[in-house]
């Protein structure tokens, strides 16, 4: 019986895709870091504290992104 060629993983796939697209996920991750503050401190102003955790996430979001593309 004779194997096929190793298939290739996920991760392996996706550590390709995102040095490929590198440029691209830098520039949404920072015109998102941009914005999200904004809409945070007006949550904050206005009370409205669930959208305002909602924001703080997708800030974190932003960042780990960030960090995530390199």
């Amino acid at each position: 019986m004779q194997r096929n060629a190793t298939p290739v993983s996920f991760w392996a796939k996706l550590n390709e895709w995102r040095k490929s697209n590198k440029f691209r996920i830098q520039s949404f991750a920072l015109l998102f870091s941009l914005v999200v503050p904004f809409l945070l401190y007006w949550a904050l102003q206005s009370g409205q504290t669930p959208l305002a955790i909602m924001f703080f996430a997708a800030l974190t979001i932003g960042m780990l992104m960030t960090l995530w593309a390199g």
